[in-house]
This record gives C-alpha cells, sequence and structure tokens, in this order.
C-alpha cells in the first residue's frame, strides 16, 4: 500500500506510475529469465524503481551541466531542474532504505546507496557552479564526476531485471503523461 505525500512536497504523487514495478520485473518475469531466488526475485522488483530514478536524476543532472556548458543555462530553470532532482533523489533514497537486501543483493543495494551518495555529490557541486570563459579545470572535474556516477549506475545495471542505462519510457515525468497517451490512443 502507498502512503500519501502531503501535497506539494513530491515530485512523483503516492499513485504515480513511476512507482510502478514495471512489467518485466514482476516476480513471474524475473524467474522466466532466470532468477530464481525469491529473495533476489522481490529484491530486483522492490529496487527497479530506485534504479529508474537515480538514472532519470544523472540525465537531469548532465541536462544542467551541457545547458551550462553551451551558454543556454537560465539560473531559474537550473533551479528548478536542480530542485526536480533533488527531490526525486531524496524519494528514491528513502525507497532504497526500505529495502531489504539479502546476501546475493547486498552487493547491488551497496552500489545503488554508493550511486544514491555521488549523485548528492554532484548535485550539491552543480548548485554552487559558477562557470565562466576559461574555468576549463572545473568543468573537467565536474564531467569527470559525471562519468564516475555513469561507471556506478553501469556497474549498477542488472539487464535480467530490466535494470539497464537506457530506457525511454519515462523520458521525463508528467505523472500521468502515459495514462493521458493511452486515453488518446484508445479514442
Amino acid at each position: 500500500m502507498r502512503a500519501e505525500a502531503p501535497a506539494g512536497r513530491r515530485i512523483h504523487s503516492a499513485d504515480c506510475e513511476i512507482w510502478d514495478v514495471p512489467p518485466d520485473a514482476v516476480p513471474d518475469a524475473l524467474i522466466a529469465v532466470g532468477i530464481e531466488d525469491e529473495a533476489l526475485v522481490r529484491y530486483c522488483a522492490a529496487a527497479r524503481p530506485v534504479y529508474d530514478a537515480y538514472k532519470r536524476v544523472l540525465g537531469q543532472l548532465s541536462g544542467v551541466l551541457l545547458l551550462v556548458r553551451t551558454g543556454a543555462d537560465d539560473p531559474a530553470w537550473r533551479d528548478r531542474i536542480l530542485d526536480a532532482a533533488a527531490e526525486q533523489l531524496g524519494e528514491a533514497r528513502e525507497r532504497l532504505g526500505g529495502l531489504e537486501a539479502s546476501p546475493p543483493a547486498a552487493r547491488h543495494h551497496d552500489l545503488l546507496g554508493g550511486l544514491a551518495g555521488q549523485l548528492a555529490a554532484l548535485l550539491a557541486r552543480l548548485r554552487q557552479m559558477v562557470l565562466v570563459v576559461g574555468a576549463d579545470r572545473e568543468w573537467d572535474r565536474l564531467v569527470a564526476e559525471l562519468y564516475a556516477v555513469h561507471r556506478r549506475l553501469l556497474a549498477a545495471s542488472e539487464p535480467r531485471a530490466g535494470m539497464t542505462p537506457v530506457d525511454f519510457s519515462h523520458a521525463c515525468c508528467s505523472c500521468g503523461t502515459r495514462r493521458r497517451g493511452a486515453a488518446e490512443a484508445a479514442r
């Protein structure tokens, strides 16, 4: 059962499809691809939305860095994007904290915990960022941090559970876009 969040305090409402376990991550699908340990199946099904949230946050932070580098940065937009990323990261970290990781899943759980820490650190750096012409060293450090986060995301990937770096089904959340799209397609 999902707990309702206070109005206006969450990026995703408690009933948002973003937290649903994707069809390829339900227990039967995980067993069908060869994951047989019941505790691992439960963990993978519960960890998939967390992995996907971290992936989206990484994309948002990458986008901010790209906007700044190309000169298309607008501080107000940057703040909104970073606020949204921080909110999503906080929600995902909370969910990760509630996951039980059996011994076979402990390494993956640790990878996700480390990924959350790296994303939080990069987010903090981007909030303080002041890049000016000639600030190439700072830019290089930020890009190196971004690559480090991406490497950890790759390390935490588990294709059999649908945890892969590329998935276009949630490119941008608007809590209902898929439902509206499905309703429009049905007309």
